[in-house]
């Protein structure tokens, strides 16, 4: 009998004694409220932090991928319903001119977009090393690409061979389309437009009104000198000209003349137009005569004019002229403002006169060149694939510019003295090579000089 009641003790004990202990296991299970104090870094036994939702791993509201960190794209769970940021999509579309018609068998490129949109975007040929995929159109004008990854992109018929002058009127002038992959917006669908029959007609004449032959036409996007080029066309004999295919809407066009008069302004056309005309303008003009140092006049051979910027370096080169064996040159077409001008004679000789004032006044002004003996100076690259855009300079003037790559040294004569040389790495649409991305992250560089008679100054473009 006692030992019965001794044993149920026993039993009584251990349960309670199991139960207090899955009471306090329990609790170390349960999530610390925000009230409960606790050591950075501290938990509680048995604790571990939960995964966020997969909602806090979502691109943010503006949907753009660029914005999100890479290490927070993670892939969607199969047990919820909620969509997560998809990376790659597809563009599809037609390719039709401005009437609607298919255009079947035509080549469509997909480049990545780094520049702003342009609604006059034409695709060329120094576009090509870019293309990240080509598609063919099928019979209905149809094109597809699959698995494009996020972000802006181009889309359009590459112009590869312009025949504007040949037929205008029945050539094509494709315009690219700017398009993006984004969350929301996996499978867009955008038409590739090539416009064809558009053309502005029209005529050219000087400021007394006589026809101009052997002017050009230029259509542009907008009325700024360096805006993106349309299409451009010779006048013929009569002054007249036919430019397109243009694409629809409205313009610039403008008309400029290599010697004697300067370019017309531009002006706002609309495609179709038939009855624009354009006016040169009237230059200064200039009388060059080259002398030695006895002041006896001397032969040039060529007469480079280069307009003096404002920041003191005169790099702007406005081609004027190139003579064989005169003493006096005429430069016509000036527009006002301030030049240099670069005289080169025989044997090496070379002249510069600085900070020359133009006006419009159709008078001409005399100007006189002082030759004296030129230095050598040799600029040379060692290394492949890289091209470089070279200027010399002398005493902040250009006197000579050039483009160098290897195996290819090219010499000049320069003025004695200092001498500096800028080279900037420049794309020579061969396939990319690491080095020439080397060379172009280093950008513009410069070498100084000092230029002495008799004496042979080489540069190498390549030394790091």
């Amino acid at each position: 009998m006692l030992g019965t009641c001794f044993m149920r003790r026993i039993v009584v004990a251990v349960v309670l004694l199991l139960s207090a202990w899955g009471v306090v296991w329990i609790a170390g299970r349960r999530e610390p409220k925000a009230s409960e104090p606790r050591a950075e870094g501290q938990t509680l036994p048995g604790y571990s932090k939960p995964e966020p939702a997969p909602s806090a791993l979502a691109s943010p509201d503006d949907g753009s991928l660029d914005s999100a960190p890479a290490d927070r794209m993670v892939e969607a769970p199969t047990t919820t319903s909620r969509t997560l940021a998809v990376t790659t999509g597809r563009i599809h579309g037609h390719a039709r001119d401005q009437d609607g018609r298919p255009l079947a068998k035509y080549s469509v490129w997909l480049l990545e977009r780094k520049e702003p949109i342009d609604r006059y975007r034409v695709l060329g040929r120094e576009d090509e090393r870019h293309v990240l995929e080509r598609a063919t159109t099928d019979s209905d004008g149809a094109y597809e690409f699959g698995n494009v990854a996020s972000g802006e992109w181009w889309v359009g018929i590459p112009v590869l061979e312009f025949a504007w002058e040949r037929d205008p009127k029945s050539s094509l002038l494709p315009v690219a389309s700017s398009v993006q992959i984004r969350p929301g917006n996996l499978e867009p669908e955008i038409d590739v437009v090539a416009y064809r029959g558009l053309t502005v007609q029209g005529s050219v004449s000087t400021p007394d009104g006589t026809p101009v032959y052997g002017a050009y036409v230029l259509a542009t996007a907008t009325a700024r000198e360096d805006s993106r080029e349309l299409g451009s066309v010779q006048v013929d004999k009569e002054g007249r000209f036919v430019l397109g295919p243009v694409p629809s809407g409205r313009f610039f066009v403008r008309a400029g003349f290599m010697n004697k008069f300067l370019p017309s302004k531009p002006t706002m056309v609309m495609a179709g137009a038939g009855d624009v005309h354009l006016v040169l303008g009237s230059g200064g003009h200039l009388l060059v005569t080259a002398v030695d140092a006895q002041s006896n006049p001397v032969f040039v051979e060529s007469l480079m004019t280069v307009l003096h910027e404002d920041d003191g370096l005169s790099h702007a080169y406005v081609p004027r002229n190139s003579v064989s064996g005169s003493q006096s040159i005429d430069v016509e077409g000036l527009g006002p403002g301030a030049y240099d001008l670069v005289a080169r004679g025989l044997n090496g000789a070379i002249g510069i006169t600085r900070g020359l004032r133009v006006g419009t006044d159709t008078q001409p002004q005399a100007v006189t060149i002082r030759m004296e003996a030129g230095a050598t100076l040799t600029v040379t690259c060692n290394r492949r694939h890289v091209f470089f855009d070279v200027e010399v300079y002398s005493e902040g003037t250009l006197v000579n510019f050039t483009s160098i790559n290897v195996g290819k040294p090219r010499s000049f004569f320069v003025p004695p003295g200092p001498i500096r040389v800028r080279a900037e790495p420049v794309d020579n649409q061969a396939p990319p090579e690491p080095e020439v991305d080397y060379w172009k992250r280093k950008g513009v560089r410069t070498f100084d000089v000092e230029a002495v008679l008799g004496e042979t100054r080489t540069v190498e473009l390549g030394e790091n």
